[in-house]
C-alpha cells in the first residue's frame, strides 16, 4: 500500500513538473515573439491599432475591409462594402452592433465573436494579453527552417504558433481532434508600423500544400 502511495505521488510530481516546464518554456519563446514585435514596452502603449486588409483568393478580386481596434476601450469597428452599401460592424460595450444606411441593428452572436475574436487573434491584441497561457508543444521544422510550437490558449481560444530561430512567427494553426493540422496561416513581411512596433504585411493561407486564401495589411496606423 505504501509502495503505491509513493508510486502515485512520483507520477503525480512528474506529470505536474512536465506541464510546469512546457508553460516555462512557452513563456520563454513569448520574450522572444515579443522583442520581434518590438519589445514588451512598446507593445503595452499601443493602444489603437488601424489598417485597411485586402483579402480573398489568390488570383481572383479581392475585398477590402477597413479595421480599428482599440485595445483599451475593448472597441472594434470593421467597415466593408456589400451590394453597393457601406456596412459597419461595431463592438462596444460588450455588444455588437450593424450601422447600415443610417440604422443600427443587433448583431447576431456568431457575427460578434467572429468580431471579437480580433482581440485573440490579432498578434499585439494577443501579446498585450498577460492572462493568456503559451505552452511549449514540440521542435519541428516548417518552411525549410527549424521552429518551435508553442500553443496559446484560454478558456474560449486556442491557436499553436511556430515560432522560428528569430522570434518570429512564420505560421500558425489549430489541431484537429486527432492532433493534425489542416491548415496553416503563414507570415511574411514583418515591417515597422510605428511606434516601434513590427507586424507581418502579407498572410497567406495553406490547405494540402496549396494557397487557398491571402491577405495584405495596408495603411496600418498605430497609436
Amino acid at each position: 500500500m505504501k509502495k503505491t502511495i509513493l508510486t502515485t505521488s512520483f507520477i503525480i510530481c512528474c506529470c505536474y513538473f512536465g506541464k510546469a516546464q512546457e508553460l516555462t518554456q512557452g513563456q520563454s519563446i513569448k520574450e522572444e515573439v515579443l522583442k520581434v514585435f518590438g519589445g514588451k514596452t512598446a507593445l503595452q502603449t499601443v493602444k489603437t491599432f488601424a489598417y485597411t486588409l485586402e483579402k480573398g483568393v489568390p488570383d481572383q478580386p479581392k475585398t477590402a475591409e477597413k479595421v480599428m481596434l482599440n485595445f483599451t476601450k475593448r472597441f472594434i469597428k470593421k467597415t466593408f462594402e456589400k451590394e453597393g452599401k457601406t456596412i459597419s460592424h461595431i463592438y462596444q460595450n460588450g455588444k455588437g452592433w450593424e450601422m447600415k444606411q443610417g440604422k443600427k441593428t443587433p448583431l447576431t452572436d456568431k457575427l460578434t465573436k467572429r468580431l471579437t475574436n480580433n482581440f485573440f487573434y490579432n498578434f499585439i491584441g494577443m501579446l498585450q494579453d498577460n492572462d493568456l497561457q503559451w505552452k511549449f508543444i514540440k521542435n519541428t521544422t516548417y518552411r525549410a527552417q527549424d521552429v518551435r510550437i508553442v500553443r496559446v490558449m484560454n478558456d474560449e481560444h486556442q491557436l499553436d504558433l511556430f515560432v522560428n530561430k528569430k522570434g518570429e512567427v512564420v505560421t500558425s494553426s489549430t489541431p484537429n481532434e486527432s492532433g493534425k493540422y489542416n491548415y496553416y496561416a503563414d507570415e511574411y513581411e514583418y515591417k515597422a508600423v510605428g511606434k516601434g512596433i513590427r507586424f507581418p504585411l502579407i498572410f497567406r493561407v495553406f490547405k494540402a500544400g496549396k494557397c487557398t486564401y491571402e491577405g495584405m495589411f495596408k495603411n496600418v496606423v498605430v497609436k
